[in-house]
């Protein structure tokens, strides 16, 4: 079985991660696969780029400029139209000749809606986030109330001027979706009741598997050693938190932290933050109650496991999530992972079995979870093995490439009885 993986990016963001891992499980497991990118900045020699990273960002930049056509608020965020031509994508597509073609994040320029239409090969589709049932937007939290009714001029928000751009990019959804039998996947069960209330993805195929992991690199390390490694202190309470884009994106939930670090009960001189996917607090950030040992973006995995193994708890207080690797990752490391309530999130942390559920979106009770896991030895010993055991039955790489590869046999053979 022949397959070609097509993702933006093989490493920037959480699905371009999620991605690069399915691909190197379907690699050892034995299978042909290709993972085609815009931009590449890991090493895997079976990961191809199409572009340097010049052009990677000029296309992005180019596939944003008929939003300016619309004048809606910035409070919006990031928005995807992939209407850029790619004659590259599609000519890389025909020399591979795969015998199916997985989607993954595709947006910032790299493949047009347009391309869709011209597959003949058999597809599935990883929704790493709603914009494949939206209209441009990625994401619930972006307000976006047009998605479960269909788009039309009577329920388009009055805030926007100009071209109706999600109706136009939502019509020419329905008509891709109509042309082609996709096998759409979604990493958690709440990914998958939102695609669910969707017009454009009613009645269609579903299936729910979580983003397997590296085992074997996110693992548990000796505390002490890992500490030493990356020069935090070995005789105080270490707090992660940390993802990418951290500080800029407000559905990470930095703010709530912050509240939530400032109502904690624990001994300043014993206890300090370890914090990725940020080099430093940002110029309007409020001090924080703790001293902070701010590691920047981190995309070695085996340096990040050394991280999630030298913390005493990790805190994941997102907004929303569509699974959530950085928990998942963290409880490999047999690091118990404080969250909201919320979204992906639910499937990856069990209340009081390998973490803490705090009650969304309250700062007081992310407080509460974080002392609840700090409070007692003992439960916080078989908090993390809870934790690895379930990474391991649940998220670890065989596990997630299994139910892949029906997904895949799935659409062969019913590309092969449809010419029978």
């Amino acid at each position: 079985m022949k397959i070609l993986s097509l993702s933006s990016s093989d490493l920037s963001g959480g699905a371009a991660v999620a991605a690069s891992r399915l691909h190197q499980g379907l690699i050892r497991e034995g299978l042909d696969s290709t993972l085609l990118v815009g931009e590449k900045a890991g090493s895997d020699p079976y990961t191809i780029a199409l572009d340097n990273n010049f052009t990677f960002s000029l296309r992005r930049n180019l596939d944003q400029l008929p939003l300016k056509l619309e004048r809606a608020p910035d409070s919006l965020g990031h928005r995807s139209l992939s209407w850029l031509p790619n004659r590259k994508l599609l000519q890389a597509i025909a020399k591979a000749n795969p015998d199916l073609i997985h989607l993954h994040w595709t947006q910032n320029g790299f493949m047009p809606l347009s391309l869709l239409e011209k597959l003949k090969k058999p597809l599935v589709w990883t929704f790493h986030d709603l914009w494949p049932v939206c209209g441009s937007l990625h994401h619930e939290y972006q307000n976006d109330l047009r998605y479960p009714q269909d788009y039309t001029s009577s329920n388009r928000p009055t805030s926007r001027k100009g071209p109706d751009l999600d109706r136009r990019i939502a019509k020419q959804k329905a008509k891709i979706y109509a042309q082609h039998h996709i096998e759409a996947i979604v990493p958690s069960q709440w990914m998958a009741e939102q695609v669910q209330r969707s017009h454009l993805w009613q009645d269609r195929p579903l299936t729910v598997i979580p983003i397997g992991l590296d085992t074997t690199v996110f693992k548990p390390i000796n505390k002490t050693a890992a500490r030493d490694l990356l020069n935090l202190p070995a005789d105080q309470t270490v707090i992660l938190f940390g993802a990418m884009y951290a500080g800029s994106d407000r559905n990470k939930g930095y703010s709530q932290l912050c509240d939530a670090l400032n109502q904690l009960k624990l001994p300043r001189e014993k206890t300090s933050l370890a914090i990725f996917g940020m080099s430093a607090p940002n110029a309007d950030d409020p001090p924080l109650p703790y001293q902070a040992h701010w590691a920047g973006i981190l995309r070695d995995p085996y340096t990040l496991a050394a991280l999630y193994s030298a913390a005493d708890v990790m805190v994941m207080p997102s907004l929303q999530e569509s699974f959530g690797q950085t928990a998942s990752e963290a409880l490999a490391c047999g690091t118990p992972v404080v969250a909201f309530d919320t979204s992906g999130l639910k499937d990856i942390v069990d209340h009081q079995t390998n973490g803490y559920l705090a009650k969304p979106f309250d700062p007081s009770d992310l407080a509460a979870g974080i002392e609840w896991v700090l409070a007692d030895r003992e439960r916080h010993q078989k908090l993390s093995q809870a934790g690895r055991e379930k990474v391991l039955t649940t998220f670890a790489l065989p596990a997630v490439v299994s139910p892949h590869l029906d997904i895949y046999q799935k659409q062969l053979s019913r590309r092969t009885e449809s010419r029978q």
